[in-house]
């Protein structure tokens, strides 16, 4: 909120992205591939959370549910404070059963444990638990 940016221009940005990487990034090398999404929630507090945020999860669970539900491997949301279980109760309804199979709650103590044993650690970022270094945007 601070940097005015609109949970809409989030979730074009998501939207673009996904599509970009199948598309032009990775199309042949893994023809059935599936993508691993990391959420980071560290930080934020009940206060962050309303309406809007509620409405950005709901609609980014359904986008990748309807749009890409065969390209979309697991969603961590990491560094989960107790008090997100509450909100999580309150949005996963509105969350199609295929992807909400597919989203992971995982506190900051079960980070580095939950991540590696999906990922590699030369591809999970060092602050996940993983070996990898990457530099630039694209990181690891």
């Amino acid at each position: 909120k601070e940097s005015n940016i609109k949970m809409e221009e989030v979730m074009m940005h998501t939207a673009f992205v996904t599509e970009y990487f199948w598309t032009h990034e990775d199309p042949s090398r893994f023809p059935d591939g599936r993508m691993v999404r990391i959420l980071d929630v560290q930080g934020v507090e009940l206060m962050d959370v309303d309406s809007e945020m509620l409405g950005f999860i709901r609609d980014v669970g359904f986008m990748l549910g309807h749009c890409y539900p065969e390209r979309q491997g697991l969603i961590f949301i990491v560094n989960v404070p107790s008090m997100f279980y509450g909100i999580w109760r309150l949005v996963s309804p509105f969350i199609r059963p295929v992807t909400r199979k597919k989203i992971k709650l995982v506190p900051a103590a079960n980070v580095k444990e939950e991540l590696l044993q999906v990922i590699d650690a030369e591809n999970l970022p060092v602050e996940y638990g993983g070996t990898c270094q990457c530099p630039g945007p694209e990181g690891c």
